[in-house]
């Protein structure tokens, strides 16, 4: 289904007809940083994952635009918690009857259910290579098979973020305020670190897990296996979205700045800004840009991308 038509030539510029609307322009700035690039603006707009070609986001309809601009297109016309994706498909949960993890090809097509999952309020989603893995803040950590089938529950945690690699699922478990892990090849989980009770978003690389923690504002890492605990960013005001590069860990803060600190420590380096006092609600980066969606203190969501 197609959205209106973008700005022509302008990169990651594009309406979505369930989108908001899209000037290509820049916002305001805070505290030096580069302005940031306008890409979308609706009331509804949550979740953004990016590949190579395009932008996925969520607005009433998860939605696809392409980073060189032109127009956007509706892949699945359901309001989504959630969004993962992997080389195909996008997943996502549905809001919804149903409240269904689904997929759809990403080049479009048919969405289908990859797991029936009545209740589910879905926080967030990871693909491995033959399981979807997500996070329920009604039924704990769940996985089903990426081609469909049923859900199982791996932990009855109360999780919020999640993310996986070639060997671990890793959790933030809220409630106990741990940082968890779970072979997916079977085996019981153990922790990896213990932080304050309220975690948010979780990310792994090839060394360490890195995880944001609400209540303090602060970010820090662990070893994958378990051990010392390093704090990155203290007293961050970040609301606990956090994404990875292969050299750096980007993070949004209450003033509508994105920022970036080397994994292995040192000062934050202001990157962009949004509008002013904007708070920072998703972040993602691909080899040259990173993306995120921000809340201003008045008026619509806006989706931006800046230069890293």
């Amino acid at each position: 289904m197609e959205g209106g038509a973008g700005v022509s030539g302008a990169p990651a510029g594009g309406t979505g007809g369930n989108a908001g609307t899209n000037t290509g322009g820049n916002a305001g700035s805070d505290a030096g940083a580069p302005m940031g690039q306008l890409v979308a603006s609706a009331e509804i707009l949550d979740e953004i994952a990016v590949d190579n070609t395009n932008i996925y986001y969520a607005s009433s309809a998860l939605m696809k635009l392409p980073k060189t601009g032109g127009t956007s297109s509706s892949l699945a016309d359901e309001l989504i918690l959630g969004l993962a994706i992997d080389e195909s498909n996008a997943y996502f949960g549905v809001v919804g009857i149903s409240d269904d993890l689904m997929r759809v090809p990403l080049v479009g097509g048919t969405p289908s259910v990859v797991a029936a999952t009545p209740g589910a309020v879905i926080l967030s989603i990871a693909v491995g290579p033959s399981d979807v893995y997500w996070s329920d803040l009604n039924s704990g950590v769940r996985r089903a098979p990426k081609s469909g089938g049923v859900a199982t529950t791996l932990s009855d945690a109360t999780p919020v973020g999640i993310d996986v690699d070639a060997a671990y699922l890793y959790w933030a478990d809220c409630g106990a305020g741990e940082i968890r892990r779970l072979p997916l090849a079977g085996g019981g989980a153990e922790t990896v670190a213990k932080g304050d009770p309220c975690l948010a978003k979780v990310k792994v690389d090839a060394t360490s897990v890195y995880w944001a923690e609400v209540n303090t504002a602060t970010i820090l890492k662990a070893p994958l296996a378990g051990g010392t605990t390093q704090v990155l960013v203290p007293q961050s005001s970040s609301l606990g979205q956090i994404a990875l590069d292969e050299a750096n860990l980007y993070f949004g803060d209450t003033r509508g700045v994105i920022q970036r600190v080397a994994k292995p420590g040192g000062p934050p380096t202001n990157v962009a800004a949004g509008p002013a006092d904007s708070a920072v609600l998703e972040i993602a980066v691909d080899a040259t840009h990173v993306y995120w969606v921000a809340k201003p203190v008045t008026g619509a969501k806006v989706l931006m991308r800046a230069p890293k």
